[in-house]
């Protein structure tokens, strides 16, 4: 039995958990527990290492994706908050790593050891503290 699944929040944490809703501005579907971008007027898959950076994208409901133009929620997470991501295939990654937000196309938004493009506004911001397979549970570095 699965620990978890991408875009659960784990922990609330001692701040206050923020969630806001954005329109999915991409062409294509955004799953859940990826890192996601600033679009105009709204949200998008990562595109390059220096986009803006919004959150993850989380499950509030019965949504399994989140399909162009729809609204979506983005958990930004505040210290002390943890949430299960989607790591990238053969992430590398171990209790304790710190983690790389990786900006290439088909793993946008997913989370590694080694990204062969990192993020740079996530750069040593968060660490692994559990693993299930491909899905990390990731804590803000206090």
């Amino acid at each position: 039995m699965a620990k978890g699944y991408a875009g659960m929040v784990a922990k609330g944490g001692q701040s206050q958990i923020i969630a806001k809703a954005y329109t999915n501005r991409d062409k294509v579907n955004i799953p859940l527990g990826v890192f996601v971008a600033q679009k105009e007027d709204g949200a998008g898959l990562i595109k390059t290492a220096n986009d803006v950076i919004l959150g993850v994208s989380v499950n509030l409901g019965i949504k399994k994706e989140n399909k162009p133009l729809d609204l979506f929620s983005v958990f930004s997470l505040p210290q002390g908050a943890e949430i299960w991501v989607q790591g990238k295939e053969g992430h590398g990654l171990n209790i304790g790593d710190t983690v790389e937000v990786e900006a290439k196309a088909d793993n946008a938004g997913k989370v590694t050891k080694t990204a062969t493009t990192a993020t740079t506004a996530l750069s040593g911001k968060f660490y692994v503290i559990d693993l299930d397979g491909d899905l990390v549970r990731i804590g803000r570095k206090e």
